[in-house]
Protein backbone atom coordinates (compact mmCIF):
# COMPACT_ATOMS: atom_id res chain seq x y z
CA UNK A 1 0.00 0.00 0.00
CA UNK A 2 2.86 2.36 0.79
CA UNK A 3 4.38 1.92 -2.67
CA UNK A 4 0.98 2.47 -4.29
CA UNK A 5 0.43 5.64 -2.31
CA UNK A 6 3.90 6.98 -3.16
CA UNK A 7 3.29 6.18 -6.81
CA UNK A 8 0.07 8.20 -6.75
CA UNK A 9 1.78 11.29 -5.31
CA UNK A 10 4.07 13.93 -6.71
CA UNK A 11 6.29 16.56 -5.16
CA UNK A 12 5.54 20.07 -6.34
CA UNK A 13 8.33 22.55 -5.77
CA UNK A 14 8.57 25.98 -7.31
CA UNK A 15 7.48 29.60 -7.17
CA UNK A 16 3.81 29.69 -6.29
CA UNK A 17 1.59 32.75 -6.64
CA UNK A 18 0.32 33.56 -3.14
CA UNK A 19 -1.56 36.36 -1.38
CA UNK A 20 0.50 39.06 0.31
CA UNK A 21 -0.48 37.80 3.78
CA UNK A 22 0.50 34.19 3.03
CA UNK A 23 4.15 34.46 4.21
CA UNK A 24 2.86 35.64 7.61
CA UNK A 25 0.40 32.79 8.15
CA UNK A 26 1.08 30.50 11.12
CA UNK A 27 -1.54 28.23 12.67
CA UNK A 28 -2.80 29.60 16.00
CA UNK A 29 -2.91 26.12 17.50
CA UNK A 30 -4.43 26.15 20.96
CA UNK A 31 -5.18 29.89 20.68
CA UNK A 32 -7.75 29.27 17.95
CA UNK A 33 -11.29 30.03 19.12
CA UNK A 34 -12.84 27.45 16.77
CA UNK A 35 -10.76 24.51 15.64
CA UNK A 36 -10.61 23.63 11.96
CA UNK A 37 -11.72 20.12 13.00
CA UNK A 38 -15.12 21.38 14.08
CA UNK A 39 -18.26 21.83 12.04
CA UNK A 40 -17.57 20.53 8.56
CA UNK A 41 -17.27 17.21 6.74
CA UNK A 42 -13.67 16.19 6.08
CA UNK A 43 -13.13 13.69 3.26
CA UNK A 44 -9.96 11.74 2.46
CA UNK A 45 -8.87 9.57 -0.46
CA UNK A 46 -8.74 5.78 -0.52
CA UNK A 47 -4.93 5.75 -0.38
CA UNK A 48 -4.90 8.04 2.65
CA UNK A 49 -7.63 6.05 4.37
CA UNK A 50 -5.68 2.79 4.20
CA UNK A 51 -2.45 4.56 5.09
CA UNK A 52 -3.99 5.92 8.30
CA UNK A 53 -5.51 2.56 9.23
CA UNK A 54 -2.16 0.79 8.75
CA UNK A 55 -0.06 3.20 10.82
CA UNK A 56 1.98 1.60 13.62
CA UNK A 57 0.78 3.15 16.86
CA UNK A 58 -0.25 2.48 20.44
CA UNK A 59 -3.35 0.39 21.11
CA UNK A 60 -5.23 3.38 22.59
CA UNK A 61 -4.49 5.43 19.46
CA UNK A 62 -5.41 2.52 17.18
CA UNK A 63 -8.82 2.20 18.84
CA UNK A 64 -9.54 5.87 18.19
CA UNK A 65 -8.28 5.67 14.60
CA UNK A 66 -10.54 2.70 13.88
CA UNK A 67 -13.56 4.75 14.97
CA UNK A 68 -12.46 8.08 13.48
CA UNK A 69 -13.27 7.38 9.81
CA UNK A 70 -16.16 5.87 7.91
CA UNK A 71 -16.36 4.92 4.24
CA UNK A 72 -18.82 7.12 2.33
CA UNK A 73 -21.95 5.53 0.78
CA UNK A 74 -20.64 5.86 -2.80
CA UNK A 75 -16.84 5.90 -2.43
CA UNK A 76 -14.43 7.01 -5.14
CA UNK A 77 -10.63 6.87 -5.09
CA UNK A 78 -10.53 10.64 -4.45
CA UNK A 79 -13.38 10.78 -1.89
CA UNK A 80 -13.33 7.47 -0.11
CA UNK A 81 -13.94 8.10 3.60
CA UNK A 82 -15.11 10.83 5.97
CA UNK A 83 -14.08 11.81 9.46
CA UNK A 84 -16.80 10.56 11.81
CA UNK A 85 -17.43 13.44 14.26
CA UNK A 86 -18.11 12.88 17.93
CA UNK A 87 -21.26 14.04 19.74
CA UNK A 88 -19.89 17.58 19.90
CA UNK A 89 -19.41 17.68 16.13
CA UNK A 90 -15.63 17.60 16.55
CA UNK A 91 -13.02 15.26 15.09
CA UNK A 92 -12.44 12.37 17.55
CA UNK A 93 -8.68 12.80 17.07
CA UNK A 94 -8.80 16.41 18.28
CA UNK A 95 -7.22 16.45 21.75
CA UNK A 96 -8.32 18.68 24.62
CA UNK A 97 -5.12 20.71 24.36
CA UNK A 98 -6.06 21.70 20.81
CA UNK A 99 -3.62 19.48 18.97
CA UNK A 100 -4.18 16.45 16.72
CA UNK A 101 -3.68 13.01 18.27
CA UNK A 102 -2.58 11.57 14.93
CA UNK A 103 0.12 14.20 14.43
CA UNK A 104 1.16 14.03 18.07
CA UNK A 105 1.65 10.25 18.03
CA UNK A 106 2.66 9.54 14.42
CA UNK A 107 4.12 12.79 13.08
CA UNK A 108 3.00 15.33 10.49
CA UNK A 109 3.69 12.94 7.59
CA UNK A 110 0.88 10.69 8.85
CA UNK A 111 -1.79 13.37 8.37
CA UNK A 112 -4.14 13.21 5.39
CA UNK A 113 -3.40 15.94 2.83
CA UNK A 114 -6.42 18.06 3.76
CA UNK A 115 -5.42 18.11 7.45
CA UNK A 116 -1.74 18.64 6.76
CA UNK A 117 -2.10 21.64 4.48
CA UNK A 118 -5.34 23.30 5.68
CA UNK A 119 -6.15 26.18 5.24
CA UNK A 120 -3.71 26.24 2.33
CA UNK A 121 -4.85 25.14 -1.13
CA UNK A 122 -1.85 24.39 -3.37
CA UNK A 123 -2.67 23.87 -7.07
CA UNK A 124 -0.77 23.52 -10.32
CA UNK A 125 -3.38 22.88 -13.03
CA UNK A 126 -4.24 26.35 -14.32
CA UNK A 127 -1.25 27.95 -12.61
CA UNK A 128 1.20 27.36 -9.76
CA UNK A 129 -0.80 28.92 -6.93
CA UNK A 130 -1.33 28.47 -3.22
CA UNK A 131 -4.35 30.10 -1.62
CA UNK A 132 -5.84 30.11 1.88
CA UNK A 133 -9.47 29.57 2.85
CA UNK A 134 -11.57 32.22 4.58
CA UNK A 135 -12.85 29.43 6.82
CA UNK A 136 -9.73 29.82 8.97
CA UNK A 137 -9.98 32.60 11.56
CA UNK A 138 -6.25 33.37 11.32
CA UNK A 139 -6.59 33.97 7.58
CA UNK A 140 -9.37 36.49 8.24
CA UNK A 141 -7.34 38.17 10.96
CA UNK A 142 -4.48 38.65 8.51
CA UNK A 143 -6.86 39.90 5.83
CA UNK A 144 -8.32 42.51 8.16
CA UNK A 145 -5.10 43.71 9.79
CA UNK A 146 -4.68 46.35 7.10
CA UNK A 147 -7.08 48.16 4.80
CA UNK A 148 -4.79 47.84 1.79
CA UNK A 149 -6.07 46.09 -1.31
CA UNK A 150 -5.32 42.38 -1.45
CA UNK A 151 -2.10 41.91 -3.42
CA UNK A 152 -0.20 38.89 -4.69
CA UNK A 153 3.42 37.81 -4.67
CA UNK A 154 5.45 34.68 -5.38
CA UNK A 155 7.01 32.35 -2.84
CA UNK A 156 9.04 29.17 -3.25
CA UNK A 157 7.05 26.32 -1.73
CA UNK A 158 7.08 22.53 -1.70
CA UNK A 159 4.04 20.25 -1.45
CA UNK A 160 3.44 16.52 -1.75
CA UNK A 161 0.10 16.01 -3.46
CA UNK A 162 -1.90 13.27 -5.19
CA UNK A 163 -1.06 13.03 -8.88
CA UNK A 164 -3.66 14.48 -11.21
CA UNK A 165 -3.85 14.27 -14.98
CA UNK A 166 -3.60 17.83 -16.24
CA UNK A 167 -5.76 18.34 -19.33
CA UNK A 168 -5.85 22.12 -19.21
CA UNK A 169 -5.13 23.71 -22.58
CA UNK A 170 -2.83 26.72 -23.08
CA UNK A 171 -5.89 28.72 -24.18
CA UNK A 172 -7.71 27.91 -20.92
CA UNK A 173 -4.67 28.89 -18.88
CA UNK A 174 -4.39 32.19 -20.73
CA UNK A 175 -8.07 33.02 -20.16
CA UNK A 176 -7.77 31.98 -16.51
CA UNK A 177 -4.98 34.49 -15.97
CA UNK A 178 -6.76 37.24 -17.90
CA UNK A 179 -10.12 36.79 -16.16
CA UNK A 180 -8.60 36.68 -12.67
CA UNK A 181 -6.39 39.71 -13.19
CA UNK A 182 -9.25 41.76 -14.63
CA UNK A 183 -11.79 40.66 -12.02
CA UNK A 184 -9.55 41.14 -8.98
CA UNK A 185 -8.57 44.63 -10.17
CA UNK A 186 -12.23 45.52 -10.75
CA UNK A 187 -13.33 44.25 -7.34
CA UNK A 188 -10.52 46.26 -5.70
CA UNK A 189 -11.56 49.53 -7.35
CA UNK A 190 -12.98 51.41 -4.36
CA UNK A 191 -14.22 54.33 -6.44
CA UNK A 192 -17.44 52.27 -6.77
CA UNK A 193 -19.54 50.58 -4.11
CA UNK A 194 -18.90 46.86 -3.71
CA UNK A 195 -22.33 45.83 -5.10
CA UNK A 196 -21.62 47.97 -8.19
CA UNK A 197 -18.22 46.31 -8.62
CA UNK A 198 -19.83 42.87 -8.43
CA UNK A 199 -22.35 43.87 -11.10
CA UNK A 200 -19.53 45.18 -13.30
CA UNK A 201 -17.82 41.82 -12.97
CA UNK A 202 -21.10 40.20 -13.96
CA UNK A 203 -21.28 42.26 -17.14
CA UNK A 204 -17.73 41.26 -18.04
CA UNK A 205 -18.44 37.57 -17.43
CA UNK A 206 -21.57 37.68 -19.60
CA UNK A 207 -19.55 39.23 -22.43
CA UNK A 208 -16.87 36.54 -22.10
CA UNK A 209 -19.56 33.88 -22.01
CA UNK A 210 -20.24 34.73 -25.65
CA UNK A 211 -16.64 35.35 -26.68
CA UNK A 212 -13.66 34.78 -24.37
CA UNK A 213 -11.46 36.82 -26.69
CA UNK A 214 -13.73 39.87 -26.55
CA UNK A 215 -12.13 43.15 -25.53
CA UNK A 216 -14.03 44.88 -22.73
CA UNK A 217 -14.39 48.65 -22.73
CA UNK A 218 -15.34 50.79 -19.71
CA UNK A 219 -18.63 51.64 -21.41
CA UNK A 220 -19.52 47.92 -21.40
CA UNK A 221 -19.50 47.90 -17.60
CA UNK A 222 -21.71 50.89 -16.81
CA UNK A 223 -24.24 49.96 -14.11
CA UNK A 224 -27.39 51.96 -13.41
CA UNK A 225 -28.58 52.69 -9.88
CA UNK A 226 -30.75 49.99 -8.25
CA UNK A 227 -33.01 50.26 -5.22
CA UNK A 228 -32.64 47.59 -2.57
CA UNK A 229 -35.56 45.27 -1.82
CA UNK A 230 -35.12 43.93 1.71
CA UNK A 231 -38.21 41.63 1.73
CA UNK A 232 -37.12 40.02 -1.56
CA UNK A 233 -33.57 39.65 -0.28
CA UNK A 234 -34.82 38.07 2.93
CA UNK A 235 -37.01 35.69 0.92
CA UNK A 236 -33.94 34.50 -0.98
CA UNK A 237 -31.84 34.08 2.14
CA UNK A 238 -34.64 32.42 4.13
CA UNK A 239 -34.89 29.60 1.58
CA UNK A 240 -31.17 28.93 1.80
CA UNK A 241 -31.21 29.33 5.58
CA UNK A 242 -33.91 26.67 5.92
CA UNK A 243 -31.74 24.26 3.95
CA UNK A 244 -28.81 24.87 6.32
CA UNK A 245 -31.01 24.45 9.38
CA UNK A 246 -31.91 20.99 8.12
CA UNK A 247 -28.55 19.93 6.68
CA UNK A 248 -25.63 21.84 8.18
CA UNK A 249 -24.38 21.18 11.70
CA UNK A 250 -21.92 24.05 11.22
CA UNK A 251 -24.26 27.05 11.02
CA UNK A 252 -27.74 25.62 11.58
CA UNK A 253 -28.07 27.16 15.06
CA UNK A 254 -27.17 30.61 13.77
CA UNK A 255 -29.57 30.34 10.84
CA UNK A 256 -32.38 29.26 13.16
CA UNK A 257 -31.65 32.21 15.46
CA UNK A 258 -31.73 34.70 12.58
CA UNK A 259 -34.97 33.27 11.21
CA UNK A 260 -36.61 33.61 14.62
CA UNK A 261 -35.32 37.17 15.02
CA UNK A 262 -36.79 38.41 11.73
CA UNK A 263 -40.14 36.59 12.05
CA UNK A 264 -41.73 39.00 14.54
CA UNK A 265 -42.02 42.73 14.01
CA UNK A 266 -41.14 44.89 11.03
CA UNK A 267 -38.62 43.01 8.86
CA UNK A 268 -37.22 46.08 7.11
CA UNK A 269 -36.85 48.02 10.35
CA UNK A 270 -35.05 45.15 12.09
CA UNK A 271 -32.74 44.64 9.14
CA UNK A 272 -31.88 48.33 8.86
CA UNK A 273 -31.24 48.62 12.60
CA UNK A 274 -28.94 45.59 12.47
CA UNK A 275 -27.12 47.01 9.45
CA UNK A 276 -26.67 50.35 11.21
CA UNK A 277 -25.15 48.57 14.20
CA UNK A 278 -22.70 46.70 11.96
CA UNK A 279 -21.68 49.96 10.30
CA UNK A 280 -21.07 51.56 13.69
CA UNK A 281 -19.05 48.63 15.06
CA UNK A 282 -17.12 48.01 11.83
CA UNK A 283 -17.10 51.20 9.74
CA UNK A 284 -14.74 49.55 7.22
CA UNK A 285 -16.84 46.43 6.81
CA UNK A 286 -17.15 46.91 3.02
CA UNK A 287 -13.36 46.61 2.73
CA UNK A 288 -13.54 43.37 4.72
CA UNK A 289 -16.22 41.97 2.41
CA UNK A 290 -14.20 43.03 -0.63
CA UNK A 291 -11.08 41.24 0.57
CA UNK A 292 -12.98 38.11 1.60
CA UNK A 293 -14.63 37.83 -1.81
CA UNK A 294 -11.36 38.22 -3.71
CA UNK A 295 -9.62 35.78 -1.39
CA UNK A 296 -12.45 33.30 -1.88
CA UNK A 297 -12.31 33.62 -5.67
CA UNK A 298 -8.55 33.04 -5.57
CA UNK A 299 -9.06 29.99 -3.33
CA UNK A 300 -11.72 28.33 -5.48
CA UNK A 301 -9.94 28.91 -8.79
CA UNK A 302 -12.41 31.38 -10.24
CA UNK A 303 -13.62 31.39 -13.00
CA UNK A 304 -13.31 27.63 -13.46
CA UNK A 305 -15.02 26.21 -10.40
CA UNK A 306 -16.30 22.69 -11.17
CA UNK A 307 -19.97 23.48 -10.56
CA UNK A 308 -20.25 26.26 -13.17
CA UNK A 309 -21.45 25.40 -16.64
CA UNK A 310 -21.00 28.99 -17.76
CA UNK A 311 -19.31 32.21 -16.75
CA UNK A 312 -22.75 33.68 -16.15
CA UNK A 313 -23.27 31.03 -13.48
CA UNK A 314 -20.05 32.19 -11.86
CA UNK A 315 -21.59 35.66 -11.62
CA UNK A 316 -24.71 34.25 -9.96
CA UNK A 317 -22.45 32.43 -7.51
CA UNK A 318 -20.57 35.60 -6.57
CA UNK A 319 -23.86 37.40 -5.98
CA UNK A 320 -25.10 34.49 -3.86
CA UNK A 321 -21.94 34.42 -1.76
CA UNK A 322 -22.01 38.17 -1.15
CA UNK A 323 -25.73 38.05 -0.36
CA UNK A 324 -25.25 35.26 2.17
CA UNK A 325 -22.17 36.54 3.99
CA UNK A 326 -23.74 39.99 4.30
CA UNK A 327 -26.91 38.50 5.77
CA UNK A 328 -24.95 36.30 8.19
CA UNK A 329 -22.76 39.18 9.34
CA UNK A 330 -25.55 41.74 9.73
CA UNK A 331 -27.77 39.31 11.62
CA UNK A 332 -25.08 37.86 13.88
CA UNK A 333 -23.53 41.21 14.80
CA UNK A 334 -26.83 42.83 15.81
CA UNK A 335 -25.97 42.43 19.51
CA UNK A 336 -22.17 42.14 19.33
CA UNK A 337 -19.42 44.73 19.31
CA UNK A 338 -16.07 43.04 18.61
CA UNK A 339 -14.26 42.30 15.37
CA UNK A 340 -13.54 38.83 16.79
CA UNK A 341 -17.29 38.15 16.66
CA UNK A 342 -17.37 39.20 13.00
CA UNK A 343 -14.39 36.97 12.22
CA UNK A 344 -15.99 34.01 13.99
CA UNK A 345 -19.25 34.14 12.04
CA UNK A 346 -17.46 34.73 8.75
CA UNK A 347 -15.10 31.79 9.34
CA UNK A 348 -18.10 29.60 10.15
CA UNK A 349 -19.95 30.78 7.06
CA UNK A 350 -17.00 30.23 4.73
CA UNK A 351 -16.54 26.79 6.24
CA UNK A 352 -19.80 26.00 4.46
CA UNK A 353 -19.04 28.04 1.33
CA UNK A 354 -15.51 26.74 0.74
CA UNK A 355 -15.99 23.11 1.75
CA UNK A 356 -19.43 22.13 0.45
CA UNK A 357 -21.35 22.48 -2.82
CA UNK A 358 -22.59 25.89 -1.72
CA UNK A 359 -22.23 27.53 -5.15
CA UNK A 360 -24.26 24.78 -6.78
CA UNK A 361 -26.96 24.94 -4.09
CA UNK A 362 -27.39 28.71 -4.16
CA UNK A 363 -27.40 28.72 -7.96
CA UNK A 364 -30.30 26.24 -8.04
CA UNK A 365 -32.12 28.04 -5.23
CA UNK A 366 -31.95 31.45 -6.89
CA UNK A 367 -32.91 30.04 -10.28
CA UNK A 368 -35.92 28.16 -8.92
CA UNK A 369 -37.28 30.56 -6.30
CA UNK A 370 -36.17 34.13 -6.96
CA UNK A 371 -34.73 34.55 -10.45
CA UNK A 372 -31.24 35.09 -11.77
CA UNK A 373 -31.71 37.79 -14.37
CA UNK A 374 -29.31 40.72 -14.01
CA UNK A 375 -31.87 43.19 -12.61
CA UNK A 376 -33.07 40.76 -9.90
CA UNK A 377 -29.52 39.97 -8.79
CA UNK A 378 -28.70 43.67 -8.78
CA UNK A 379 -31.67 44.38 -6.53
CA UNK A 380 -30.78 41.54 -4.13
CA UNK A 381 -27.18 42.55 -3.45
CA UNK A 382 -28.03 46.18 -2.69
CA UNK A 383 -29.48 45.20 0.70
Amino acid sequence: MKKTEEKNKEILKGNFLVTDYYPHFVCKGTACRQSCCDGWDIAISMDQYFKVLSLPCKKTVREKLDRAFQIVPIPTPERYAMVRPNYQGDCPLHMENGYCLLQDQCGEEALPTICRYYPRGPRNNYAMECSCSNSCERVLELLFEQENKLAFTTKELTFTLPKEENKITPEERAFYQKARSFTFALLSNRSHSLPTRILMVGKALMIWDKDRNAAINPSDLVVKAYEKDIPLTYQAILSLSKWFIANSRSISAECQDFETFYQNGDLTQKYNESLKHLEEVLPNHEIFFEKMIINNLFFRQFPFQDFAESLSNEFISICGIYLFIRYMAISYMRDKNKIEDFIDIMAKTFRVIDHTRFEHNILILLQNEIGTDFDTLATLIQA
